[in-house]
């Protein structure tokens, strides 16, 4: 009984002496884990705030200082109305400028659609023979080319960005362009006999038409748009005060087509009593009336000269600021605009952009200048010279969108300022003066 005693007081006696011995190995791993933590951590910060740092090279470059609008074209038009039923042949090409008193149309009774068909099927056979026989491509025609491209380069952006608005537009001036070159091969001298033949038999049947033929002549000069759209009384110019931000504003779901629906230019077409088929657009003056945010309209003033960027057409338009006037939220402003004006007599509701000016200089993300200062439009940029970070303060001349043309600030007395071929860091998070840029 007593050895039992001695055992559990000697067992005891030896747990006590392991226990430090836990406690010792336990302090020992936390304090490893603690110095891992640490130097975890510094190589967290060491990545993401140095082993990060983006850099590139300065360069000059031009920004456009641009405003986005939307709004609606306005131009004095004037309907073009069938007298009777019957079939309406177009003597004018789609935006084609019209003398005053020349001829847009005839129209014939609906009885004469066989010598129609007749007419324009000679046409086209005429037409197969002299490019399949003739030794030249008379397709081979670079400005056909060149505007052929200008409409697939549309086609392809369209289809990249998805939007497809635009799609009617583009088809309708490829079959213009078609019908304009084959108009052009058919009128074309040609010595050949047989054809020579076929084209006087084709000119009786075009006046045994013309002798039933209504002559529809221009009531002043101006440019053909052939479309059964109703006149909008709304937007004319007489009423371009009274239009509304709602009358304004470009809905993506009603203005999906963004267009006026135009009819074909190189067939006949069918049309009926009192129903437009066609309207006379004055091109001597057109408007664009349009809404913008109001934090931009301290960049537009009255007689101010600039460019109209219509969206998803590859010209600037060259316009003159009319009058500026709030609008609740958004500012109304009224463009003029007496050139190119075929270029959109298509159009209603629209988007785009007022280009304001362009301004060239040094070029860089604005995400690049830090410690701005609004009140006299400076910031700071860090540039790298022998590999160690370089403060310079800079003055922002412009910003669009998300950059800036900056040039050195003044007032500052720099001895080597910021220059062109310079390498800047884009993202400068906590970098300071003379830190090493590897």
């Amino acid at each position: 009984m007593a050895g039992t005693k001695v055992k559990t007081i000697q067992k005891k006696n030896d747990e006590r002496k392991n226990k430090p011995a836990r406690r010792k190995k336990g302090g020992i791993a936390r304090l490893i884990g603690i110095l891992l933590a640490v130097f975890y951590l510094f190589a967290l910060w060491n990545w993401v705030f140095h082993d990060g740092i983006e850099t590139s090279i300065l360069h000059t470059g031009l920004l456009e200082i641009k405003v986005p609008s939307e709004g609606v074209l306005v131009r004095s038009e004037t309907p073009i109305i069938a007298q009777s039923d019957g079939i309406v042949i177009p003597k004018a090409d789609n935006g084609q400028r019209v003398p005053n008193k020349g001829t847009i149309a005839v129209l014939v009774d609906k009885g004469s659609s066989g010598i129609i068909s007749s007419i324009e099927s000679m046409e086209r056979e005429i037409i197969r023979r002299i490019v399949e026989e003739s030794t030249d491509n008379p397709y081979n025609d670079p400005v056909l080319r060149e505007k052929v491209q200008k409409e697939v380069n549309r086609l392809t952006n369209a289809a990249v960005s998805g939007n497809l608005r635009y799609i009617g537009e583009i088809r309708a001036v490829l079959e213009r362009l078609l019908y304009q070159r084959n108009k052009a091969v058919f009128e074309q001298q040609d010595s050949r006999l047989y054809l020579q033949k076929e084209k006087s038999e084709l000119e009786q049947l075009k006046k045994t038409l013309d002798q039933n033929a209504v002559t529809i002549k221009a009531d002043y000069s101006g440019l053909v748009l052939w479309s059964n759209e109703e006149t909008h009384e709304k937007y004319t110019p007489e009423n371009i005060a009274s239009l509304t931000t709602g009358d304004l504003t470009y809905d993506e779901k009603k203005h999906a087509k963004a267009g006026i629906k135009s009819t074909a230019v190189n067939k006949s077409f069918p049309v009926e009593k009192d129903k437009v088929f066609a309207k006379l657009i004055n091109n001597e003056k057109s408007w664009f009336v349009c809404v913008v945010d109001n934090k931009y309209a301290q960049r537009l003033t009255a007689g101010k000269k600039i460019d109209l960027r219509i969206d998803n057409i590859d010209i600037d338009i060259p316009c003159t600021i009319e009058s500026i006037q709030p609008a609740g939220d958004k500012t109304k402003v009224v463009l003029a605009f007496d050139s190119m004006i075929e270029q959109t007599i298509h159009l209603r509701h629209v988007r785009a952009d007022l280009i304001i000016s362009s301004i060239s200089g040094l070029k860089v993300p604005v995400r690049s200048l830090t410690n701005r200062n609004y009140v006299d439009n400076t910031a700071d940029i860090i540039v790298v010279r022998f590999n160690r970070a370089d403060i310079k303060r800079v003055k922002i001349l412009e910003e669009q969108d998300s950059y800036a043309i900056i040039e050195a600030a003044s007032g500052v007395n720099e001895v080597d300022p910021v220059r062109v071929f310079d390498i800047y860091v884009v993202n400068p998070r906590n970098i300071e003066q003379g830190q090493v840029i590897e």
